[in-house]
């Protein structure tokens, strides 16, 4: 290989690295200025043998640049035990740049088997108080993200 093809190759593998290490930074800095928190729970249901828990989450995007997040996976756990469950999806949603947004009422059925000495009440259809931590899962531009809180209900 002559002097001038090696100094091509030198400057695209110098170029590739330099983007890759750009890219890096950029996604590093993207992951510490986002959040992705359960903001709340609407009123729970009771439907066809579950108890329904309504779950909102709000997305911050302080970026300057419009992010794609995948629809979150919730987890409900009830004393310690996991209960229940989101219906995972591929679906995504645009969040634009330095915004918040939040997508409201992703379902959590639970089943009132799961919820053992509360079975009773929720079959009479009487919603007793409890209380459920809630645990979030998703990604957003490659980006993993997790959150878990408490609620009384």
């Amino acid at each position: 290989m002559n002097s001038t093809g090696k100094i091509i190759g030198a400057l695209v593998l110098f170029g590739g690295g330099a983007y890759g290490i750009s890219r890096l930074i950029k996604t590093s800095n993207t992951g510490e200025k986002t959040s992705i928190t359960v903001s709340g729970i609407n009123p729970p249901k009771i439907k066809n043998g579950a108890l329904v828990l309504s779950v909102n989450v709000a997305f911050d995007n302080p970026t300057n640049h419009t992010m794609s997040l995948k629809k979150p996976n919730l987890t409900a756990f009830y004393n310690g035990k996991e209960v229940g469950n989101s219906i995972p999806s591929n679906e995504r949603t645009p969040i634009q740049a330095n915004d918040r947004t939040t997508i409201k009422g992703i379902n959590i059925q639970i089943p009132f088997i799961k919820l053992g000495s509360l079975v009773l009440s929720l079959v009479t259809g009487n919603i007793p108080q409890m209380a459920f931590d809630i645990a979030l899962s998703t990604e957003a531009d490659g980006i993993p993200y997790s959150d878990k809180k408490h609620f009384e209900l």
